[in-house]
This record gives structure tokens, C-alpha cells and sequence, in this order.
């Protein structure tokens, strides 16, 4: 078994990355991905990894999802801290060439009036309105 805080430090990953982190996928799914190709046909190849890379840490997150949810479920504690940590290590390595390279360009290629179209959609996403 795992103590109390242990328990709260895996439900607090559990709920920023079922949340938080999905929302982050689907703002560039549904919105940055597309907006920056259509703007930008050459990101096409930098788009098309990036979403491969989501694919990856979604179906990465669907295992380790519900050990975090419940630890005390956690039958292999090195397997699950092999997969946490190779998850951890995907997610930022995918954060970095968003970073580094993707948001870059986004930022010359919007113009302000789409910057706050974008944000609005996301805002929604979430149940916050904006003015």
C-alpha cells in the first residue's frame, strides 16, 4: 500500500493530466493544428508529428490513468514507474518542440484578431466566457 500522501500526489497528476492536459490536446486538435495549416502549409510535416506525438501520450495516458486513479491497484510498481516515466519524458519532449518551434511561428503568423478567436474557442472549451 501507499501512504495518504502519495495517494493525494497521484489523484493531483490524475486530475491536472485528465483535464488540463486533455483540454491542451484538443485546443491544438480542434483549433491551433488547423488554423496553423491552413496559414502555413509548410508546418504541414511539424503539425502531422505533433499529432502523432498526441496519439502517443493518449494511448500512454489510458494505461497509466487508472493506477493513478487508484495506486493501491498498482500490481508492478517498476513497470508503472517505467511508464510514468517515459510518459513524463514524451510529454516533454512534445511540450519543448511546441515551444520551441510551433508556437514561434504561430505567433508571427496571427494576426491579433485571430489570437483572441483562438482563445475565445478554448475559453468555451472549458466553460469560461469571455468578453
Amino acid at each position: 500500500g501507499y501512504d495518504e500522501e502519495v495517494r493525494a500526489a497521484a489523484a493531483r497528476v490524475q486530475r491536472y493530466f485528465s483535464s488540463a492536459g486533455q483540454h491542451h490536446h484538443q485546443d491544438e486538435e480542434q483549433d491551433l493544428f488547423p488554423a496553423l495549416a491552413r496559414l502555413s502549409p509548410r508546418l504541414a510535416d511539424r503539425i502531422h508529428h505533433l499529432h502523432a506525438e498526441h496519439t502517443e501520450l493518449n494511448t500512454l495516458w489510458e494505461v497509466l490513468e487508472p493506477q493513478l486513479r487508484d495506486p493501491d491497484a498498482i500490481e508492478d510498481a517498476t513497470a508503472f514507474a517505467a511508464l510514468a516515466v517515459r510518459y513524463a519524458e514524451t510529454q516533454r519532449e512534445h511540450v519543448r518542440q511546441e515551444d520551441e518551434g510551433l508556437l514561434k511561428e504561430a505567433q508571427q503568423l496571427f494576426s491579433v484578431e485571430q489570437l483572441r478567436a483562438l482563445g475565445q474557442s478554448m475559453a468555451a472549451r472549458r466553460g469560461i466566457t469571455t468578453a
